[in-house]
């Protein structure tokens, strides 16, 4: 049985959930408004990596003073670190090269390449890697062909 199923029967659904997500969806908005905007103002590379990655660790150690340390959960063995490091480096590849994308190219361009890829890719390595293709059952099958053709017409939107 699915560990979702496992809910009890008298629990209600918690609504905090969407709060967790409007406060996200809030951030990324303005995120990539800056993002985009220091983009188009032509602030170098390496000063807006910088702000960047400040703001992501003055935010996190908000994160962590609010959540406290229960939160963090388990230390990570040493082959895990090593495979945190190399995403890191390969997340830094793909910020700087997306902001440089969007230095030179109109947003109309680059946003449908974006979101296909970041539906595409995550999905692939969901079905493939964490094996979740077997877990698809007929119903599930027809849901991932509608968001396929969803995607499809987000790529060819330009």
């Amino acid at each position: 049985m699915d560990s979702r199923q496992k809910k009890k029967d008298d629990e209600k659904p918690s609504t905090s959930i969407f709060v967790w997500i409007a406060i996200y969806s809030i951030i990324w908005g303005v995120a990539h408004f800056a993002f985009r905007w220091y983009a188009v103002e032509g602030m170098p590379t390496s000063t807006f990596l910088a702000g960047w990655y400040g703001g992501a660790f003055v935010g996190s150690n908000f994160v962590l003073l609010a959540m406290g340390k229960k939160e963090m959960g388990e230390p990570l063995p040493r082959k895990q670190i090593v495979l945190v490091a190399l995403l890191a480096v390969v997340i830094l590849i793909c910020l700087v090269l997306e902001y440089w994308a969007s230095m030179y190219a109109p947003l109309a361009v680059t946003q449908p390449i974006f979101q296909v890829t970041e539906m595409v890719f995550p999905t692939l390595i969901g079905l493939f890697v964490f094996k979740e293709i077997k877990e698809l059952n007929g119903a599930k099958k027809i849901v991932f062909a509608i968001a396929f053709a969803g995607s499809l017409v987000v790529a060819f939107s330009y």
